[in-house]
């Protein structure tokens, strides 16, 4: 039991530490974060997300399907933020809000949307099958 602590820390530490590199990285884009089932992960994206940003908004794709509809039609930053802001997750400041996708291989428009070359000006990580957080 002992190790699974010390194994869980380590990975924190790493994690953590791999989440702020992408946070003041000029070149931030998607964040993929893969690993084995609760083991923390989405714990310590959570954390980061409301340490490190003014906003954080997370979206579970399992837990509430209906914002799949977010990314129905366009897929522009502009559309897509317009889209999760009439769905009233919260604040959206440009620079300071982190949104986190989870479970998003259960929307396959996010997926494509995340990882278009004109959603730059966003951070995002999605967690699921993948993960992804996005910073608008």
């Amino acid at each position: 039991m002992l190790v699974y602590i010390v194994d869980n820390l380590i990975l924190k530490r790493k994690m953590e530490q791999k989440l702020v590199d992408w946070r003041t990285s000029p070149k931030r884009g998607a964040l993929i974060i893969n690993g084995a089932r609760q083991i923390g992960k989405s714990t310590i994206v959570k954390n980061f997300g409301k340490q490190h940003y003014k906003s954080f908004i997370e979206i579970n794709f399992i837990e509430k399907p209906e914002y799949r509809k977010a990314f129905d039609g366009n897929l522009d930053a502009e559309t897509i933020i317009f889209n999760l802001s009439a769905m009233k997750l919260g604040n959206f400041i440009k620079g300071e809000t982190l949104i986190f996708f989870d479970e998003i291989q259960k929307c396959p428009n996010a997926r494509t949307a995340c990882s278009h070359p004109k959603i730059r000006r966003c951070q995002h990580v999605a967690f699921g099958s993948r993960r992804w957080l996005s910073l608008f």
